[in-house]
C-alpha cells in the first residue's frame, strides 16, 4: 500500500521520552530533506529535565518556503507510553500512525486505537525499543532506529543518513558513532519487515542548496547581529537564550569583536552599555528572570541615550516557570518595565528567516534613535531549525550612529541639544575631541545634572519626540496581508506578532480557501504602537482578532490604550504554540456567534 504524498508539504511528528533521541532524529531528518533540495524545518518541544517527560519534534518537508512550521501532521511516530498519553486527543485529517509495539500490546489502549482506526487513520506497529536494546542499553540510540524507519518509509538514500549520523556524533567519539551506525543497520532490517510495503519516494530536488542554510532562530539572530556590525556581546547563560552567546563567541573573535560571560544579567547589560559608550555596537541576550534583572539599566540607557540591543528569548513564566517552553508573556515587561518613562523600542521577528533581518533592524533603530531596542523572540522560534535562503549582507541597509569627530576648540559640546533633530552626534572616547558627562541623573542640554523644572520638561519632551515619526520612517517594519490593493470589506481583520504571526498566516490561508475575506497585519515594530497602520486596518473591518501566546492578551490591551480599536484577544498559555487549526476553529466559532447575535 502506498502513502499519499501531499502535493507540496509533508509533516512528520515524532514523539516519545526526553533522552530517547527524539530531537536528534528530527534534526537529522530535516537535514536529510534539506540536502535532497527541500525546504525543511524541525520544531521541538521538550521538558527542562534531562531525561523523562514528553518530548516531540515536528518535521516539515516542503517544495516551497514554509509558511508555518506548526500545523496538523500527516505522519505520527509514537515511541513511548508517555507520547501516547499526550497525543490521545482526536486527530484531524487522515493520519498514518506508526506506534511502538508495547503500546499496541497494552489492552488498556485498545479503545483509543479502535477509535483511531474507525476514524480512518492507519495504524502500523513498530519495534523501535526492542531493536535499540539489541544494540545498546543507552536509550538515546533509539534515534538511529527511528531514522532507519523514516529512511525506509521515505526512501531516503541510506548513505545520506549515515553521513548525517557521523557528523552528528563524531565529537562524542568513535564508539558512539559505531553504535549509532549499528543501530541504523539493525533498524533498517527491522523496518523492511514492518513497513516495506508502505514506502514511497522523497525524490531529489534540483535546488541550489548553496543558496540555503540551516539555522535555528537563535543562530539567525546571531547572524543578524554579525551582519549589523556588532562587536561586543555580554550575557549570563539562561535557557533558552544561551546558544546566542555560544554562536557569537565562535564568530565575534573572527571579526575583531569580543564575547564576555558576565557573573549575572545586571553585569552583562552594564558591560553592554559600557561598550556602546566606547562606540561599539553591543548586545545582550536573556530570558525570563534575566529580563527582569536588566530593567534598571535599560532605564539608564534611555536616560543617557546610548544605543543598546537586548534579545529576550521569551519562555513561560513567571519566576522559573517552564524554562524550555513557548510563550509571548514579556510584552508588558518590554514596553512598560522599569520605573519612570524611559524611551525604548520593541520589535519582534515573525519567523526564523526574519530573525536575521529584524535583528539588523533592531541595531539600525537603536543607532538611529539612540535608545534601547528590545527584540522579543521566544523559545519555539529560538530552538526551531529551518532551511532559509542565505542572507546577502551587501544588500542589507546598515545604520551607523553619528559620531562626533570635529568640534571647535574652547567651546562646550551640547550633547542633548533640543531642536528639529532630536538626536545629536555621540562623542566617543579616543575619537571625539570633547568629553561629556554621562549620568543617570536628569541633565540639561550640556549634560550637567539639573533639577530645574523647565529643563526637566524640555528634556523629557525631546527624548519622547525623537520617536514620534518612527512608524512613518520605517514602513518596512509592517508586513501587510491584503487581498487587493483597493479597499474592500473584510469579514474580519487580524494582527499577529512574533512566532504566532507565522502560524496565523497559515490559518488565514486556510480560511481564505473556505471563502472568508480577511485583512491582516503582522507588525515587526510593536512599540511605539503603529497607530496609523491599525487605523488603516480597521477600514477593512472593525472586527479585529489578535492571537498571542499569553494569558491576558497583552498586545490587545496595549492597542486599546493607544488607539480606538477594540480587538478580541485570542489567547493561549500552555507552553506550546497555537496550531493554525486552533486559530481557525476559534475565529470561526466567534464569527458564528457574531452572526447569530446580529440576526437575533
Amino acid at each position: 500500500m502506498d502513502l499519499e504524498y501531499p502535493s507540496s508539504e509533508l509533516k512528520i511528528k515524532i514523539s516519545g521520552e526526553a533522552g530517547d533521541g527524539i530531537l536528534t532524529a528530527g534534526d537529522i531528518l530535516m537535514g536529510a530533506a534539506a540536502r535532497l533540495g527541500y525546504y525543511s524545518s524541525a520544531f521541538k518541544s521538550f521538558p527542562s529535565t534531562i531525561r523523562g517527560g514528553y518530548s516531540q519534534t515536528l518535521v516539515t518537508i516542503s517544495e516551497e518556503k514554509i509558511i508555518s512550521p506548526i500545523s496538523q501532521f500527516d505522519i505520527l511516530f509514537l515511541t513511548s507510553p508517555t507520547a501516547f498519553e499526550y497525543d490521545k486527543p482526536p486527530l484531524l485529517n487522515d493520519v498514518w500512525l506508526f506506534i511502538e509495539s508495547s503500546i499496541l500490546e497494552d489492552t488498556l489502549n485498545n479503545p483509543i486505537i479502535d477509535q483511531w482506526k474507525q476514524a480512518g487513520h492507519k495504524v502500523i506497529k513498530l519495534h523501535i525499543n526492542e531493536t535499540a536494546r539489541s544494540i545498546s542499553a543507552n536509550t538515546s540510540i533509539k534515534s538511529a532506529v527511528t531514522l532507519a524507519y523514516l529512511c525506509t518509509l521515505l526512501s531516503i538514500p541510506v548513505e545520506l543518513i549515515r553521513d548525517l549520523i557521523i557528523g552528528r556524533f563524531q565529537k562524542k567519539g568513535k564508539e558512539t558513532v559505531d553504535k549509532n551506525l549499528a543501530a541504523l543497520e539493525e533498524g533498517l532490517r527491522q523496518a523492511h519487515k514492518d513497513i516495506q510495503p508502505l514506502c514511497f519516494s522523497l525524490p531529489q530536488k534540483k535546488a541550489d542548496n548553496k543558496k540555503r542554510i540551516i539555522v535555528d532562530g537563535n543562530e539567525a539572530i546571531s547572524l543578524g547581529a554579525l551582519i549589523s556590525g556588532a562587536k561586543f556581546y555580554a550575557s549570563y547563560p539562561i535557557t533558552p537564550a544561551t546558544s546566542i552567546g555560544d554562536t557569537l563567541a565562535n564568530y565575534l573573535l573572527q571579526t575583531d569583536g569580543f564575547a564576555y560571560q558576565a557573573e549575572d544579567e545586571i553585569a552583562a547589560i552594564g558591560a553592554v552599555i559600557g561598550a556602546s559608550f566606547n562606540g561599539f555596537k553591543a548586545l545582550t541576550a536573556t530570558s525570563g528572570p534575566g529580563f527582569s534583572l536588566i530593567q534598571e539599566f535599560l532605564g539608564y540607557a534611555s536616560m543617557v541615550e546610548l544605543p543598546v540591543v537586548v534579545i529576550d528569548v521569551q519562555r513561560a513564566g513567571p519566576s522559573t516557570g517552564m524554562s524550555t517552553k513557548h510563550s509571548q508573556e514579556d510584552l508588558y515587561a518590554a514596553v512598560f518595565g522599569g520605573h519612570g518613562e524611559g524611551q525604548r523600542i520593541v520589535v519582534a521577528p515573525n519567523g526564523v528567516q526574519d530573525c536575521v533581518f529584524t535583528t539588523v533592524e533592531a541595531f539600525n533603530l537603536s543607532e538611529r534613535y539612540q535608545c534601547p531596542v528590545i527584540l522579543l523572540s521566544d523559545a519555539s522560534m529560538g530552538m526551531i531549525k529551518q532551511t532559509i535562503d542565505s542572507p546577502k549582507p551587501e544588500s542589507i541597509p546598515i545604520v551607523e550612529r553619528p559620531v562626533l569627530k570635529h568640534h571647535p576648540e574652547n567651546s562646550t559640546y551640547i550633547r542633548y541639544k533640543t531642536g528639529p533633530n532630536q538626536t545629536n552626534p555621540v562623542p566617543v572616547p579616543g575619537i571625539s575631541p570633547v568629553t561629556y558627562r554621562v549620568t543617570g541623573l536628569e541633565h540639561d542640554e550640556h549634560s550637567f545634572p539639573s533639577a530645574n523644572p523647565v529643563v526637566r520638561s524640555r528634556q523629557m519632551r525631546r527624548r519622547s519626540e525623537k520617536l514620534l515619526g518612527i512608524e512613518q520612517d520605517n514602513p518596512h517594519l509592517m508586513e501587510w496581508d491584503l487581498e487587493s490593493q483597493e479597499l474592500y470589506e473584510a469579514d474580519f481583520s487580524l494582527i499577529a506578532w512574533g512566532f504566532t504571526a507565522s502560524i496565523a498566516k497559515k490559518a488565514i490561508d486556510i480560511m481564505r480557501q473556505q471563502g472568508f475575506r480577511i485583512a491582516a497585519l503582522y507588525p515587526k515594530l510593536l512599540f511605539p504602537v503603529l497607530t496609523d497602520s491599525i487605523e488603516k486596518l480597521l477600514q477593512y473591518s472593525q472586527l479585529l482578532y489578535i492571537p498571542e501566546a499569553n494569558f491576558s492578551g497583552q498586545y490587545s490591551h496595549i492597542i486599546r490604550m493607544y488607539t480606538d480599536a477594540k480587538p478580541h484577544p485570542v489567547t493561549l498559555s500552555r507552553g506550546d504554540p497555537f496550531t493554525p487549526e486552533e486559530i481557525v476553529a476559534y475565529i470561526t466559532r466567534r464569527l458564528n456567534i457574531e452572526l447569530s447575535v446580529s440576526f437575533s
